[in-house]
């Protein structure tokens, strides 16, 4: 039985968005553009023509020539309208501007053999990540250390095939839990595991795709289920090594995929005759990687309000990698206040983890979603 995986951690509007650069920087169509500001806070939009007239001027808001001047001098929203002079056309800026908001993140290890996070150091390095991906937001993350909490001896709930891995499936349909994460988070919440904590599962966890039909030994190509694809090359353009087999490890066949037709991918197993040897049933099989830690990733239990998000590091008890850490957090803390991925590389909820963008974003939309969520958290 495998647990599904639930999806694997600024700005703009209004009647056509496209991608958006960072908080305070809002992006805009010809007509409308939208920005959110924390109180106190001031930034300029160049509107591109010097024709344009306020209708009203409010405190704070200032237009020189085809720049509109904006300083956030109270919470709450504007909404702008400027007409020009040429071909009597109207443009509208909203903005809305937040007051500061603390979140205090307690950090909360979980495990067979649980550790205190002893790095006082990299919690430090991570608190200051997060408050750099938050900047401009007025959301302002702290993180905290507790106990930590011991996972039941017997391991059936998250372990029902007892071979000591939570198994997480990339690419299912996670309209409804499986049972496996499903009952671990239900415990965790029957423990007082609630957001605003930051659940690091410090217990071995093997993540891996599912198959969409059924692979013979004679067949060339292989398809994952809900369209989903490996990644076939490193940053070296080395080709990726997969396992495919039930998740005991009976059967098991490795290969690498060479190309894709369609939605299939064309495979060559390691077998001597480049064939798979043994026939991999969809309904119980799964592609994993063979390697011995899964990168950084997370997990946001949206179908059980109040879960706290879950989040698994190679280096869950000594953090090697506070950048990582972070992010990852971060996007799993806004998928639990409701943001959901974005096909935008640029933005903090892309839907692939962009280490390579230094410095990703969040729409105005965004940080107005994350702030009526946070209501519900005094």
């Amino acid at each position: 039985m495998t647990a599904r995986w639930l999806r694997l951690v600024p700005l703009a509007l209004a009647a056509a968005v496209g991608a958006c650069p960072a908080t305070g920087v809002p992006c805009h169509d010809r007509d409308t553009a939208r920005i959110a500001l924390e109180l106190g806070d001031s930034t300029s939009l160049d509107l591109g023509e010097s024709s344009l007239r306020l209708v009203s001027r409010p405190d704070g808001i200032r237009l020189d020539g085809g720049r509109l001047s904006i300083r956030a001098l109270r919470p709450g929203r504007m909404d702008l309208a400027l007409r020009s002079f040429v071909g009597r056309r109207s443009r509208f800026v909203r903005v809305d501007v937040f007051a500061p908001r603390d979140l205090a993140l307690t950090i909360q290890t979980v495990g067979a053999q649980p550790t205190a996070w002893t790095d006082p150091a990299g919690l430090r390095a991570v608190e200051q990540e997060l408050a750099r991906l938050f900047r401009g937001t007025a959301i302002h993350p702290r993180l905290l250390a507790s106990d930590p909490v011991r996972l039941p001896a017997s391991p059936a709930f998250w372990d029902p095939d007892g071979d000591g891995h939570l198994d997480l499936v990339r690419n299912d349909d996670s309209s409804s839990p499986a049972p496996a994460l499903d009952s671990l988070v239900r415990w965790m919440r029957g423990r007082g595991l609630r957001f605003p904590r930051v659940v690091v599962l410090q217990a071995p966890v093997r993540v891996g795709w599912s198959l969409a039909r059924d692979v013979s030994p004679a067949d060339s190509l292989i398809e994952l289920s809900h369209g989903a694809t490996l990644p076939w090359r490193d940053g070296r353009g080395s080709p990726f090594r997969y396992v495919v087999g039930s998740p005991s490890g009976r059967h098991t066949d490795t290969f690498e995929v060479t190309g894709y037709v369609g939605d299939r991918m064309r495979f060559r197993a390691m077998s001597p005759d480049g064939r798979f040897t043994h026939r991999h049933p969809a309904r119980t099989d799964l592609v994993l990687r063979p390697e011995r830690e899964p990168p950084a990733f997370g997990v946001s239990a949206t179908w059980s309000q109040g879960a706290p998000p879950i989040v698994f590091l190679p280096d869950a008890r000594k953090l090697e990698d506070p950048r990582r850490a972070a992010r990852v957090i971060a996007r799993e803390v806004a998928r639990t206040l409701g943001l959901g991925d974005l096909d935008d590389k640029t933005n903090l909820m892309s839907g692939i983890l962009r280490m390579d963008v230094e410095s990703p974003t969040l729409r105005p939309e965004q940080v107005a979603r994350l702030h009526e969520s946070l209501k519900s958290h005094p």
